[in-house]
């Protein structure tokens, strides 16, 4: 099941099982919920988007924050299901 979002941001096309098992995968990192959350809604692709948005993050993870990266380019990815439905869904905001 996809979560439900008003505007369209990254987070619109996970599912609640990924949500879920990227915060669980992370506990070794020790993030807090803030980071977590904002990491889910941002959905960065690369070490210099994780940077800002993770406090000290070379003294807290080193090289392991390209690990974090990884994490959510591997839980987070679209499938080809999610881009078709992405690609309806702004057709029929087109017509209207």
């Amino acid at each position: 099941m996809l979560c439900r979002c008003k505007g369209w941001s990254p987070a619109c096309i996970q599912t609640r099982e990924s949500v879920a098992e990227f915060a669980t995968k992370c506990k070794p990192y020790k993030l807090t919920k803030y980071e977590i959350n904002n990491i889910i809604n941002i959905k960065p692709t690369s070490y210099m988007e994780v940077d800002p948005i993770i406090e000290n993050l070379d003294s807290r993870l080193g090289e392991s924050g390209e690990e974090v990266v990884e994490l959510v380019v591997q839980l987070f990815s679209l499938s080809a299901d999610q881009v078709n439905l992405m690609s309806e869904n702004n057709e029929l905001k087109n017509v209207m």
